[in-house]
């Protein structure tokens, strides 16, 4: 999963960051019983960045594009994936994008895009 691909999608300055946000939870838990005192904060963006991989896994293991997923995908990367892109094109992409949506929530996006995305697939 995301894991494995983090040394080829994110950039190599943020690559351990990348690591240690992903594993913060799940390490948290996992020492609860050692750490009695300590607090988890919860943060968005990592439920985005989990979100974003559960979608990569189901198209890997399905070959299915999920309009819905789809969407989601798009939003990912003009929102809280942005920093992490390494390809120049991608940013060069993402900025026309962005450009069509400045001040987009995810819900105003959804609302947008889901139902474009849906008339391709029919």
């Amino acid at each position: 999963m995301l894991k494995e691909q983090i040394p080829t999608w994110v950039r190599p300055d943020a690559t351990d960051k990348m690591k240690r946000k992903l594993n913060e939870a799940a390490n948290f838990f996992k020492h609860a019983d050692r750490d009695h005192g300590e607090v988890h904060e919860f943060r968005p963006e990592q439920t985005e960045l989990l979100l974003y991989d559960a979608i990569r896994k189901y198209r890997d293991l399905t070959g299915e594009t999920v309009p819905t997923l789809a969407v989601y995908d798009v939003w990912f990367w003009l929102g809280p994936g942005a920093k992490f892109i390494l390809d120049p094109e991608r940013q060069r992409l993402r900025e026309q994008l962005r450009q069509s949506y400045p001040n987009a929530t995810r819900a105003f996006f959804f609302a947008k895009a889901l139902p474009l995305v849906s008339s391709i697939n029919t």
